[in-house]
């Protein structure tokens, strides 16, 4: 069961799906939202989820393995969009289609119950502080001006990332995410534009995490797109950081 206010149909990776891409990535967010984290089903012909009906019934297996569903793009859809699976990190896919089934557990210690619940709660808070704003534009800079004021860059992380020797452990991979926010006040880019994406999606606005190189950067990063009036604007709030303008 999706939270209330997990609108997929504004999701801007999700919307690009086909139906039964679709179908298959609801699925999934629904499992792993659920607790199955180490690995979620992949349905079998019986007993897939139907868009078109309420009931069950093949969608997923065209062919005879269902050759015909790119799992990885389904999946990486998903993990673009839904920054609230900030606890899905350095996974490997492996398509297991005899029994149904796609890992994606790593050797990597899990998030328990109680820490999962943790973020959540920290998640909420941050949130319901624009409960009141319903222009999308203000709305937009007032979560934007929040994130960029009390958060800072990760400057000995971005270090880490370019160390061959690095553990590529949990504690590396928050730094990406809004774990790294939430627990210790810095993370990279990928961890402001998480947080950011969390709280504008989920007062629905549509917006597209983006990642690619940034101009005179040379490296990669990442930001938003937002759709505010029907247009999208980009939106960075990792340069437009003011706890730290520099290295040093």
């Amino acid at each position: 069961m999706l939270p209330a206010d997990f609108n997929l149909e504004k999701r801007f990776y999700f919307s690009r799906l086909n139906q039964y891409e679709q179908s298959l990535y609801s699925f999934w967010v629904g499992s792993l939202l659920m607790g199955y984290r180490k690995l979620v089903y992949l349905p079998s012909r019986e007993y897939a989820p139907n868009p078109e009906t309420n009931g069950y019934a093949p969608c997923f297996f065209y062919g005879k393995y269902g050759n015909d569903i790119d799992y990885c793009k389904v999946w990486h859809a998903m993990i673009y969009d839904c920054p609230e699976l900030y606890f899905i990190y350095h996974c490997v896919l492996e398509v297991d289609r005899e029994n149904h089934m796609l890992n994606f557990g790593s050797d990597s210690q899990d998030y328990s119950d109680e820490e999962i619940e943790e973020i959540n709660k920290k998640l909420d808070e941050i949130l319901h502080r624009f409960d009141s704003i319903t222009d999308p534009f203000l709305l937009e800079l007032a979560v934007h001006d929040y994130i960029t004021e009390h958060y800072g860059f990760d400057y000995e992380g971005r270090k880490e990332m370019d160390d061959e020797n690095v553990v590529m452990d949990r504690r590396f991979y928050e730094k990406f995410t809004v774990v790294g926010l939430l627990k210790s006040g810095v993370a990279v880019c990928g961890g402001f534009i998480k947080l950011l994406q969390f709280v504008l999606q989920r007062r629905g606005l549509e917006v597209a995490n983006i990642i690619d190189i940034a101009g005179d950067y040379g490296r990669l990063h990442s930001w938003l797109a937002v759709k505010l009036d029907g247009k999208y604007y980009h939106l960075d709030a990792t340069f437009d950081n003011s706890l730290g303008t520099s290295e040093e």
